[in-house]
């Protein structure tokens, strides 16, 4: 999904109550985030056209201040979602949570990978929340039975509520309230 930089991928935010997964846990590092270190020798030009979205940091550093669990589901390959994780410096908050279609028998909108993901963290699926841009990412969401917020960025509003989003987003900065996330500067 491009919340991620990565084609067709999601954001799953899962009831915390569900995880014995170590959250946002931090990925072993050899090159500190944003360097070239360790990438392959094509990874600049992989990085042309490749953006974070604005908001995408904020909302996950207020799921891991929060202790949701949080992971990756993504059509792309595990070496193209490193890749563009590691390009953008978003892989900071996914460790090992990233789950590729290649490692399911069926891809979106099939429910396998949203099923392999939450069963991976240790979340039912019903607790989870997946953040998608594409209508057969929410259609797989809502065939796993988990929440789907639809991110129009890619596809048109209208178009991810015909697919089932639960609920539409255009910018990833309105996610946080819609999920209950307390504002930055808010006391606990």
């Amino acid at each position: 999904m491009a919340s991620l930089s990565t084609p067709n991928a999601s954001t799953t935010k899962c009831s915390p109550s569900w995880s014995p997964a170590p959250v946002c846990p931090p990925p072993p590092r050899t090159a500190p985030p944003g360097t070239w270190a360790g990438l392959p020798p094509n990874a600049s030009r992989q990085r042309t056209g490749l953006a974070v979205v604005p908001g995408i940091e904020e909302l996950l550093d207020r799921l891991c201040a929060a202790n949701v669990p949080i992971c990756v589901a993504s059509s792309g390959t595990p070496d193209e979602i490193a890749l563009r994780l590691a390009l953008t410096g978003l892989d900071r908050f996914f460790g090992d949570h990233c789950y590729s279609a290649s490692m399911v028998p069926r891809g979106k909108p099939a429910p396998d990978l949203f099923l392999l993901a939450a069963g991976s963290i240790g979340v039912h699926p019903t607790g989870c929340v997946v953040i998608e841009d594409s209508p057969y990412g929410v259609r797989g969401g809502k065939a796993a039975g988990m929440t789907v917020v639809g991110y129009a960025a890619l596809a048109s509003p209208r178009t991810l509520r015909r697919a089932g989003a639960d609920y539409i987003i255009t910018e990833m900065a309105d996610a946080a309230a819609l999920l209950g996330l307390r504002t930055a500067n808010t006391s606990s």
